[in-house]
């Protein structure tokens, strides 16, 4: 009768001591993916995001207040109670944008991988061509520049 508890035991060991991983998130399955894809997991709600902190790769998520309706090529995010965070698609070496959002995501969850700057005076090139955005631009005191993004489907 004493071997059974035992034997139970040495079964039960390396179950106990195997490192559990969670399995791989396949971007797709939940969302449209826009540039490079990504993990969702460990996103911070937009409400949440450091003001005070730039330089950094951050994932963020949150509701899309509004988008770039002449190329998708920034969108922002509504904090509640504060300026919205500005996201900017990437630029490659010759000042194309990497890739683009679909103009009608506005009111969509989105997450957003990207560096963080905390912007102080904020100047864009492209934005002669989006006067009616300009205001909004420059309200905006937290950017994200993306290198992707995750815009959940619509289901």
């Amino acid at each position: 009768m004493t071997r059974l508890p035992l034997l139970l035991m040495l079964l039960w060991l390396p179950l106990a001591c195997s490192p559990e991983t969670p399995p791989a998130t396949d971007p797709t399955a939940t969302y449209d993916v826009y540039g490079e894809a990504f993990a969702p997991e460990g996103a911070v709600p937009v409400q949440a995001l450091p003001a005070a902190t730039s330089g950094g790769t951050i994932q963020v998520e949150g509701r899309v207040a509004q988008v770039c309706q002449a190329n998708g090529c920034w969108l922002t995010l509504q904090a509640d109670g504060a300026a919205p965070i500005r996201i900017d698609v990437a630029r490659d070496d010759a000042g194309a944008y990497r890739f683009t959002v679909p103009t009608d995501i506005s009111g969509r969850r989105v997450i957003v991988r990207g560096t963080l700057a905390v912007n102080t005076a904020m100047h864009h090139d492209d934005e002669a061509m989006h006067h009616d955005d300009e205001a909004m631009h420059h309200d905006a005191s937290v950017q994200i520049t993306a290198s992707g993004v995750l815009v959940e489907k619509v289901r």
